[in-house]
C-alpha cells in the first residue's frame, strides 16, 4: 500500500475547497439576503462567544443572548436590504409654480 504524497493531498484539498467556495458564492448569489444574515449572524455569535466567555452565564442565559443576537442579525441584514432596495429619485426635482 502505497501513502499518497503530500502535493497530491493539497492538491485534492484545493480542489474541495475551490468546490465549495464556489457552492458558497452560487448560494449567495440566487439568495443574497440569507447569505448575509448568515454571516453577519455567525460574527456575531463569535464575537458573542469570545467576549461572554468568562462571564459566569447560565446555559439558559447563553441560549437566549445567542437567539436575540442571531435575531439582531436579522433585522440589521433587513435594513440594510431594505436601504439598497429603496431607489434613490434621481428625477429632476418640479420647477416651482408660475407666480401671477
Amino acid at each position: 500500500m502505497k501513502l499518497v504524497d503530500r502535493p497530491s493531498r493539497a492538491r485534492w484539498l484545493r480542489r474541495w475547497l475551490a468546490g465549495r467556495l464556489r457552492w458558497m458564492r452560487a448560494a449567495g448569489a440566487r439568495h443574497p439576503f440569507r447569505a448575509a444574515w448568515l454571516a453577519l449572524a455567525a460574527g456575531m455569535l463569535i464575537v458573542l462567544a469570545l467576549f461572554s466567555r468568562g462571564a459566569g452565564l447560565t446555559l439558559r442565559q447563553q441560549l437566549f443572548l445567542a437567539t436575540a443576537t442571531v435575531v439582531l442579525a436579522w433585522l440589521c441584514t433587513w435594513i440594510i436590504f431594505l436601504e439598497h432596495d429603496d431607489p434613490a429619485d434621481t428625477s429632476p426635482p418640479a420647477p416651482p409654480p408660475a407666480v401671477q
